[in-house]
């Protein structure tokens, strides 16, 4: 993995459309603006 990319994670999105739109997040790094899903990290629960 290189300094610039960042790991991978499980995590639980949702695409939330209505007509013609979808909702998107939008996020800033060092690198500029980027845009995600909605969503969370997924946690993993031991039983």
């Amino acid at each position: 993995m290189t300094t610039n990319q960042k790991p991978i994670r499980n995590s639980v999105k949702a695409i939330i459309r209505k007509e013609a739109a979808v909702l998107l997040i939008r996020k800033k790094d060092e690198s500029g603006d980027y845009y995600i899903f909605p969503g969370g990290d997924r946690i993993n629960a031991k039983t």
